[in-house]
């Protein structure tokens, strides 16, 4: 029971670890205001425990798919709200609370599930001491992530490597939003897609510590199905082009000012 509650944790939480250190670095003043943070944080704390209560009854609205629906939409919303708080050129308000809405729905989808297993270990243990002591490691493991990763991405920020960082959280998007194939498989909303596309589990596999850490980073799988892949080559390629389309305009906006700088100076 301690290992599974370990690898419960690390499988739920290390994304979030991974968001986190992603959102100090690419938006460092996000949490300058006392105000804006307490509800953040307050929020990320309630609305998966809501979740949770609501699970049965959504899912009896929609035919015993609700729960899949409703991961889709948080999915969704994920990286709808992230993808443009850091690629377009917004306002800091409304870059803050665009990626708190896509940082609160990924959480609310990790959070509602690692409640869900959680509840199932409580109810089934007669000492909850390896409860106790698996959260209080996953949790460790987990921190110890996030100040490693938060690290990494500062390092690469202050080596001018900053095209680095955007490819990592392109992959980190797309990885997450992948997720939605396994989702859409599961009530036949499609009918194709469910075949494997290829299988490296011979060389690492989705239980294997590599595998995790690799499941948080850039959402891998050792045997995707071709929806699986399908979904996460076409959010890199949305991602990707909306950089693109932001370095470009960032370019041209850079040197309309050279050359309004040069004029006026003339």
């Amino acid at each position: 029971m301690l290992i599974n509650t370990v690898i419960l944790l690390l499988r739920e939480l290390m994304p979030l670890c991974i968001l986190f250190s992603f959102m100090l670095v690419l938006r460092p003043t996000l949490f300058a205001d006392r105000a804006f943070t307490v509800w953040f944080w307050i929020t990320c704390l309630v609305v998966p425990f809501v979740s949770f209560s609501v699970a049965e009854v959504v899912s009896d609205a929609f035919s015993s798919k609700g729960a899949e629906i409703m991961g889709i939409t948080l999915l969704l919303a994920h990286f709808v709200c992230l993808l443009s708080a850091t690629m377009l050129s917004l306002s800091k308000n409304n870059t803050a609370w665009l990626m708190a809405i896509g940082a609160i729905a990924l959480i609310t989808y990790k959070g509602s599930s690692l409640i869900l297993y959680l509840d199932i270990y409580a109810n089934q243990l007669a000492f909850w001491q390896p409860l106790i002591v698996g959260i209080f490691i996953g949790l460790g493991i987990c921190m110890s992530l996030l100040v490693l990763f938060r690290f990494l991405l500062s390092e690469l920020q202050g080596h001018h490597r900053n095209a680095w960082v955007m490819a990592f959280w392109v992959l980190y998007l797309a990885g997450n939003t992948a997720e939605i194939s396994n989702l859409l498989l599961q009530i036949n909303a499609v009918e194709w897609g469910a075949k494997t596309f290829f299988d490296v589990s011979a060389y690492v596999q989705d239980a294997s510590e590599y595998g995790h850490l690799l499941k948080a980073l850039i959402g891998f799988d050792a045997s995707p199905t071709v929806l699986f892949m399908a979904i996460y080559i076409a959010c890199m390629g949305v991602a990707t082009l909306m950089l693109l389309a932001n370095r470009i305009n960032t370019n041209a906006v850079q040197q309309r000012s050279v050359r309004t700088g040069t004029e006026v100076q003339v």
